[in-house]
């Protein structure tokens, strides 16, 4: 019993270490410049480590192959995307040019992902009140009446209006207008009356305003979308065995002994872990390279969506081809990733290759069920 639990681990042990080994995307035997050469492709995220590629020593078709060279190659990729961020100041006044020097022309973005520059947007400016006080001043006002016979009081109205607040008489002064000759004296005959009105009021006063405004621009978002590497092996002739030696004369054979039974229970043993590990090899190979992407599109009657292809995507592979489908979805098709693989790729872009070009999507919140999302086909390029 012991020993079979051991050779089960065992089994266990060589089938996920042969699911890690990488696979390469090209293996190619070709004879160059009389150098027999195994020239094998890798494409790798930029998170993983090249070294894991280079294989020792092996035989393959007659010839010992040794590492020779590995060479590195930075595959590029760039999406752009239209943005708006909204942003408030805050101002004493709701004057527009206060309101103007308090803003930028122009604010950086940066989310870790995509970045530029974002340019306001006047249209949008919104202002309003934070809110109000009440004040207290006073409203002052003259007022000049001319050509009186005399310097009464009674010739002056006791109030007046300025700005809807009345107001009412504080003060007059009184000067000469005009003058004369009575027998040897200089009398005024006319006077003038300047009148000083005032009147405390209040009135409700915004304290400050505040403004709001949206920057839009184009963001973009650049890296490394993988790395391919070129491993290079060089093959040496494997050299030719020693002639065999004449077979001695046949013996008799000796009598094969009985067989043991605990050997006989080992070789069962054997068996039973050797199909155990092909059935394990065979199970982790379906889930490693079974379909996890299904593609719908509408039918003819454009009322249900019907399945028209199945694809596979890893972290590895972070592409999906409409282009392979058994048909191409015309307008929209909606795309559903299983939901263990999609909590893989949570975060992560995928490229979805169109007719006449290619777009993309970031993998949002997975839930507790497959993860779908649409992608437009009418505008492509």
């Amino acid at each position: 019993m012991r020993r079979l639990i051991i050779i089960l681990i065992t089994a266990f042990a060589i089938t996920i270490n042969a699911a890690a080994l990488h696979v390469p995307d090209i293996d190619v035997s070709e004879n160059r410049d009389g150098r027999q050469l195994i020239i094998k492709t890798f494409s790798l995220l930029p998170s993983e480590d090249p070294e894991a590629l280079i294989e020792e020593p092996f035989r393959r078709e007659g010839f010992d192959y040794s590492f020779v060279s590995i060479v590195k190659y930075e595959k590029l990729f760039e999406s752009k995307e239209t943005h708006s961020e909204t942003v408030t100041v805050e101002t004493a006044s709701d004057d527009l040019g206060e309101i103007l020097g308090a803003l930028d022309a122009l604010i950086p973005y940066d989310d870790g992902t995509y970045s530029g520059k974002l340019a306001l947007d006047h249209t949008t400016l919104r202002t309003e009140a934070t809110g109000y006080s009440t004040r207290n001043y006073t409203v002052s006002d003259t007022k000049t009446y001319e050509g009186l016979d005399r310097n009464d009081p009674n010739f002056i109205p006791r109030t007046t209006v300025k700005n809807g607040v009345t107001l009412a008489l504080q003060n007059i002064d009184w000067a000469p207008q005009g003058t004369a000759i009575s027998g040897d004296s200089l009398v005024v005959t006319q006077y003038m009356a300047t009148a000083s009105y005032s009147a405390g009021t209040s009135r409700r006063v915004a304290d400050g305003y505040v403004t709001t405004a949206v920057y839009s621009g184009e963001i973009v978002s650049s890296g490394i979308d993988s790395i391919v590497y070129t491993v290079t092996y060089i093959g040496e002739p494997i050299p030719s065995p020693e002639p065999m030696p004449e077979p001695e004369p046949a013996q008799e054979p000796e009598p094969e002994p009985e067989p043991d039974n605990d050997d006989s229970f080992a070789a069962i043993l054997r068996i039973c872990a050797g199909m155990l590990l092909l059935i394990l090899t065979a199970i982790a190979l379906y889930f490693i390279l079974r379909n996890n992407t299904k593609i719908y599109a509408t039918d003819s009657s454009e009322d249900e969506y019907e399945l028209i292809g199945k694809q596979r995507i890893s972290p590895r592979e972070l592409m999906i081809d409409l282009l392979g489908c058994d048909r191409y979805p015309e307008g929209t098709a909606v795309i559903a990733i299983k939901r263990l693989t999609a909590r893989r790729l949570f975060g992560r872009i995928i490229k979805i290759r169109l007719r006449n070009g290619s777009t993309t999507h970031m993998v949002e919140q997975v839930g507790n069920a497959d993860y779908m999302f649409s992608v437009s086909t009418t505008e492509e390029g």
